[in-house]
């Protein structure tokens, strides 16, 4: 009976794939506040995945997925379990946001024990800051990131309109749900474009 055998190069390049896709359990933590050891409720945080990946040109970097959800009156929270297909292998990175507060760079990034620090410092480095958060919008399918970010776009622009900054064309208050829009409105009309083609084909 004739034995039939993978090449070794098909192996190879398999391999990797197998390994960065599949299930990926659920992850509960809590959001402390360094400054006073005490959790911190009603802080967005955000469970995004990342993947790195390369080509004959070069390397490549983007957000695959992002998760949100809200810690309780004790600071914890919890992702549910899912199922990555991500290619390339991924990693995945727990953060927090909270009115007044920052990351706590001074302790390392733990998925289970998320550090923050009240914030200090000027306006202007606070709407700095928070831009940061304007890039989520392109992580994931593009069906769920408007539901996704909603509530916190519309939190950042509610802190974002308390600041004193200097006035900058690109950062203004409700600037977050403004660009979150026009993303949406991108999606939406992408999505007419390919049906009309569809349609055009039959």
């Amino acid at each position: 009976m004739k034995r039939f055998r993978f090449p070794a190069t098909l192996i190879l390049l398999v391999a990797p794939l197998i390994a960065s896709c599949g299930p990926y359990l659920p992850l509960e933590g809590v959001v402390i506040d360094t400054s006073t050891a005490k959790p911190i409720p009603d802080a967005f945080v955000i469970s995004e995945w990342t993947t790195h990946g390369g080509d004959g040109v070069g390397s490549r970097t983007g957000c695959a997925k992002v998760d949100i959800v809200k810690s309780d009156s004790q600071g914890r929270y919890r992702f549910a379990g899912g199922f990555t297909s991500v290619l390339y292998g991924d990693d995945r990175s727990v953060f927090a946001y909270k009115a007044g507060y920052q990351r706590d760079g001074s302790k390392p990034f733990d998925d289970k024990l998320v550090s923050m620090k009240p914030f200090k410092g000027t306006g202007d480095e606070r709407a700095q800051l928070l831009s940061g958060f304007g890039s989520l919008k392109t992580c994931g399918p593009s069906d769920d990131i408007v539901r996704i970010l909603t509530p916190l776009y519309g939190a950042l622009d509610e802190e974002s309109a308390t600041l004193v900054v200097t006035p900058h064309p690109i950062f203004r208050p409700g600037g977050f749900m403004f660009s979150l829009r026009r993303h949406e409105r991108a999606i939406e009309t992408e999505r007419a474009f390919h049906e009309e083609r569809k349609r055009k084909k039959k």
